[in-house]
């Protein structure tokens, strides 16, 4: 199988993923990749990245943005799962929008000096550990943000798009 990236950043092949007979995950002996434990299928379903760096990221995210004190929404798969599924298995990547009104200079001036200088042509990026995180600036109106709804998720609170049923039929013309 592919190779897939741990925590801590070291590699590994999950055909391998044993140690003296045990699973590295979760020290079974009955674990494989058909029959694989909870953290192993995470893995394997989810693209390489576990439900606990996914939210680790989303953390960063949330703490980074509140520092700043920029009002940002959740986008992408991130609001999707959540909604859907109500946990991050198989979310590639974390996606975050900000409207262009609130980006004055000082706001991004302590972006760039928090994270550094990582625009691209939608806005910023970046990686945390391994874990693409992309913010959005989103420069046009959009009915679904005019009103976000908060839901809580793992003990935060974060703001998601109203009515999230129209955001997510949109989701790819956001800009």
């Amino acid at each position: 199988m592919k190779a897939k990236g741990l925590t801590n950043g070291v590699s590994f092949n999950t055909a391998t993923a044993y140690k003296d007979g045990r699973c590295v995950f979760c020290g079974g002996h009955e674990c494989n990749d058909k029959n694989p434990c909870k953290w192993r299928k995470q893995l394997i379903e989810g693209g390489g990245y576990t439900e606990d760096m996914i939210n680790s990221a989303l953390q960063h995210v949330q703490d980074l943005l509140e520092r700043v004190t920029v009002p940002y929404i959740l986008l992408g798969d991130v609001v999707e799962s959540i909604i859907k599924r109500g946990n991050l298995v198989g979310v590639k990547k974390i996606e975050v929008g900000i409207e262009e009104r609130y980006l004055i200079p000082e706001i991004i001036s302590s972006i760039k000096t928090q994270m550094g200088n990582i625009e691209t042509e939608s806005g910023y990026g970046y990686l945390f550990d391994k874990i693409p995180v992309e913010i959005k600036i989103i420069k046009r109106r959009y009915a679904f943000f005019e009103h976000p709804d908060t839901i809580i998720f793992r003990l935060q609170d974060y703001r998601i798009p109203n009515p999230i049923d129209r955001y997510l039929k949109a989701r790819w013309i956001v800009r």
